[in-house]
């Protein structure tokens, strides 16, 4: 008795591993090798498109859409390997979580990349604030004016005196604008 009940567990552990196998094959082969083989192909997808936006200021926004749409689709594949992963067969299983790691790799690379966007638009920004200074008009400098303190010439009316007061009047003239302009005389 004792013979049979070992010969019958044996047997019965031996058709359940046979049924789970089927089950695995069969589960595996109709709906978990297509999900997680589009969950990567798509994620592997994303990441070139956000990988392929050249790097200028104004394609910031783009990239980050790009980015985040990228990262949601790797979670997306990640979440479905970790679904499947029990019923994914031994062969396959390396290949799938090695393509997953390389898409978390390619997530952090391209996340790291932001910087690179972050840069050229500072520099843009940069560029128009040094072109909009250098378009604005400039004002002239005014120029400064140094007269020194002294008591205007005064001309006490005698004919003798005149040359002399006309002398001290124009060296005064002379001493506010040296350049003789007409706006000052």
């Amino acid at each position: 008795m004792q013979a049979d009940l070992e010969k019958t567990i044996n047997d019965s552990e031996a058709r359940l591993e046979e049924v789970r196998n089927i089950v695995l094959s069969n589960l595996w082969s109709r709906y978990g090798k297509d999900e997680m083989e589009t969950a990567i192909q798509e994620a592997e997808r994303a990441c070139e498109r956000a990988a392929e936006i050249p790097v200028i200021a104004v394609n910031r926004d783009g990239y980050e859409f790009q980015l985040d749409s990228a990262k949601g689709i790797i979670h997306g594949a990640i979440r479905s390997l970790a679904v499947w992963e029990m019923w994914i067969p031994a062969a396959e299983k390396p290949t799938l979580e090695a393509r997953v790691k390389n898409l978390k790799a390619c997530s952090n690379n391209l996340e790291a990349r932001k910087v690179e966007f972050i840069t050229a638009q500072r520099v843009a920004e940069d560029e128009r604030d040094r072109v909009r200074v250098l378009q604005m008009p400039m004002a002239a400098p005014q120029p400064t004016l140094r007269i020194k303190p002294t008591s205007l010439p005064k001309f006490s009316g005698c004919k003798i005196n005149f040359h002399r007061w006309k002398r001290d009047w124009e060296n005064l003239q002379k001493q506010g604008e040296p350049t003789g302009s007409v706006e000052v005389k």
